[in-house]
């Protein structure tokens, strides 16, 4: 081989190296998470923002105003949402789809209702914790919306803040923007 061919080989064998190290390191980098929230809004369904649509729909794009991430932590026992207007609440499927955790399986019988609440309660606590570690946000900027007093009882025993849905009409009260301000601006 002459030198010139000796260079040319060396030139390309370099210039693939660089091109299957840029490869590599897009397909590592893929999975993580590419964008940086200064918080979460965990918004449980049923109860919290199937009704009461202004006060949701108002809580909703505050938390997107200050760069929260819209997860959906729910009882129901899968990934079904076809029952909530989107659009009524400000959302899209893209805002929550990779955030949406729902109920396990419960261990015990329905008529054992102190079991199911704190099954329930456990498992959107054990959500609540995969969330802070997906998104490296600290627990006190992780909010959970919940009309159950046990759920939200729970998550602020652990931390995390919350906003207790219990308006008696049902959904999210009319006062709640001072306290999500509040834990926003903390």
């Amino acid at each position: 081989m002459n030198n010139n061919t000796k260079i040319y080989l060396l030139l390309f064998l370099f210039i693939f190296l660089i091109i299957v190290s840029c490869i590599i390191y897009i397909n590592i980098n893929k999975f993580e998470n590419t964008h940086s929230y200064d918080g979460v809004c965990a918004l449980d369904l049923d109860g919290t923002i199937t009704c009461g649509i202004y006060n949701a729909k108002k809580a909703i794009q505050i938390c997107k105003d200050a760069n929260y991430k819209i997860a959906i932590n729910t009882a129901r026992p899968s990934k079904y949402y076809s029952d909530i207007k989107l659009d009524l609440l400000g959302l899209k499927e893209s805002d929550f789809i990779d955030d949406f955790y729902y109920g396990e399986t419960l261990k015990c019988s329905f008529g054992d209702y102190q079991c199911l609440e704190n099954n329930i309660s456990a498992t959107k606590l054990k959500h609540l914790i995969t969330i802070e570690n997906k998104w490296k946000v600290p627990r006190n900027k992780i909010i959970l919306f919940d009309d159950v007093y046990q759920n939200v009882k729970i998550a602020e025993d652990n931390g995390f803040s919350v906003i207790y849905a219990n308006n008696p009409a049902c959904g999210i009260n009319e006062n709640f923007e001072n306290k999500l301000y509040n834990i926003i601006n903390s």
